[in-house]
């Protein structure tokens, strides 16, 4: 079998290794080609270590956000719809990432991005959309730059405001924006490395603080919980956009 997915070789092929070619339309498709095995990666990252960045990508401010979309849900509504939307992510990167899976095992390459999966998917799709395939690339990359700016966005301001409060109590008021500006230069150096081994220590730092975080604030706020009565089982299906908005941005890590 050629490396670009064309019919296999008749030199020391066996009537054995024949039996592993499947069609599929009119590609060749060999279902021994495990492409897991021909990633060549000269520093992987052990299973440990890639939890360690799941965890650190998917876990952020978005979880200190939820009691505010439990206000704009109820809690009754939140913790159902919170269970579901769950459900929806997980199942739609299933799909997504089997989906990848059958397409590198089809063209025989170890791994394919997002959008160039995506622009393979629509070629080899139904007739009426094949015409957008030109176009998946430029797409794809297009809302992957906005969602992780605006997730990026977020995370800077709330990392300047924060350490605005303890800049302004120990020592001068600057403006948030000046924190920002400040935090650009080491931000800058971090995204520089490209090695996600060499970030593995302190992406297992930065859990640890924000695990030791999240138990503080849970300290404070459950030492004066008021009764549930005072709070509304189903809110206003107004507010439900928000909760949606809010729950998405803490749960769902496709970029990650």
């Amino acid at each position: 079998m050629s490396s670009s997915g064309g019919s296999p070789s008749k030199k020391g092929t066996t009537s054995v290794d024949m039996q592993i070619f499947a069609t599929n339309g009119n590609t060749i498709v060999d279902e021994s080609y495990d492409p897991h095995l021909h990633r060549n990666r000269p520093h992987p990252t052990t299973n440990f270590e890639t939890l360690v960045h799941l965890l650190k990508g998917s876990l952020g401010t978005g979880i200190l956000a939820m009691p505010q979309a439990f206000y704009n849900a109820g809690y009754i509504s939140g913790v159902v719809n919170t269970i579901l939307i769950g459900i929806l992510c997980t199942y739609c990167l299933h799909v997504l990432v089997q989906a990848q899976y059958a397409l590198c095992k089809r063209h025989r390459v170890p791994i394919l991005t997002y959008p160039i999966s995506m622009k393979i998917a629509l070629e080899e799709g139904p007739e009426c959309l094949r015409r957008f395939a030109p176009y998946a690339v430029v797409i794809v990359d297009g809302f992957m730059i906005v969602y992780q700016l605006g997730i990026c966005c977020v995370y800077i301001v709330f990392v300047a405001t924060n350490i605005k409060q303890l800049v302004d109590y120990y020592w001068l008021e600057l403006d948030v924006k000046i924190h920002c500006l400040i935090l650009l230069v080491p931000l800058i150096g971090i995204n520089m490395i490209r090695n996600l081994k060499v970030l593995a220590p302190f992406s297992t730092l930065a859990n640890l603080i924000t695990f030791v975080g999240i138990g503080l604030i849970l300290a404070y706020i459950l030492d004066d919980v008021p009764p549930i009565s005072e709070r509304q089982p189903v809110a206003e299906l107004g507010k439900f956009p928000l909760f949606f908005g809010t729950t998405l941005f803490a749960l769902e890590a496709v970029g990650v």
